[in-house]
């Protein structure tokens, strides 16, 4: 965030509310305070105690599949059309103070006509867009949806695709997606395929790596990438990235470690 301070947002396995946590070391140690949340209801903790109280929460609709939280703190949500809801800053609580009456919205971008995931990239403003189109969809609930798209100048009001790629749907069913650095990562409920994670460009949407799990006891253990957040990938400081995978199958969690090379194009 913007001041350079942990806060912990969570979300349930159907998405929809994002739980928003604080942090006090000196009086809490490293357990996370519970101070908001933000999607099916509105709740700001004002006093600080750590428990939603009469005057602290809203009614309201603010959720849906799509929920990103941005590196300046702003949240953005697939609601209704795209919603922006910024940060205005932290209180003496070190709670992030949100104001519902702020909250912006707008239509989704052509050729997308609906949304189902977004990331926005703050420091590149950036826009990543999962959804359907007239060309591209998939018929199934919870999924990211038939294609991926790029706008660059988000804020600048570009709302021109710079690229526009189908999920390969032939592998499994796209569930979650996640950016870092230079490149799009999305994993998969697999149909009796072998590949649980595709790497997209996102200069320019190839893909560019499919990623396996070996060791895990064959296809048939792994695959069942089941919660709309299901994936978390993090660049290191040497170049590789760490790329999380939640695996509902066998209650296990996969970590990739993957090295990015300049000629790497999956070929058609």
């Amino acid at each position: 965030m913007r001041d350079r301070v942990p806060i912990l947002f969570t979300t349930g396995m159907y998405a929809g509310t994002l739980h928003i946590f604080r942090f006090n070391e000196k009086t809490d140690g490293e357990v996370a305070i519970p101070c908001g949340r933000v999607g099916r209801g509105f709740w700001y903790d004002a006093n600080g105690n750590g428990r939603p109280e009469d005057g602290e929460t809203q009614s309201g609709e603010f959720g849906g599949w799509g929920l990103h939280v941005d590196a300046q703190g702003d949240i953005w949500t697939t609601a209704k059309g795209i919603s922006h809801l910024p940060l205005r800053g932290l209180d003496e609580h070190g709670t992030p103070v949100y104001q519902i009456d702020k909250i912006k919205t707008e239509a989704v971008p052509a050729p997308f006509h609906n949304i189902e995931r977004l990331i926005y990239d703050s420091d590149k403003d950036v826009m990543f867009l999962g959804g359907n189109t007239k060309d591209y969809r998939v018929k199934d609930w919870g999924l990211i949806g038939g294609a991926i798209g790029c706008y660059d100048k988000w804020s600048q009001g570009n709302r021109k695709a710079k690229w526009i790629v189908p999920t390969d749907q032939k592998v499994g069913l796209p569930k979650a997606m996640t950016q870092a650095g230079n490149y799009l990562f999305i994993s998969f409920h697999h149909r009796g395929g072998n590949v649980i994670c595709h790497v997209h460009q996102t200069s320019t949407g190839k893909l560019v790596d499919t990623l396996v799990p070996e060791g895990l006891g064959g296809i048939d253990k792994v695959g069942d990438s089941d919660v709309p957040y299901a994936i978390r990938a993090y660049q290191r400081k040497e170049g590789d990235f760490l790329i999380f995978l939640e695996e509902n199958r066998n209650a296990k969690n996969i970590l990739f470690r993957w090295h990015p090379t300049d000629d790497k194009v999956v070929p058609k």
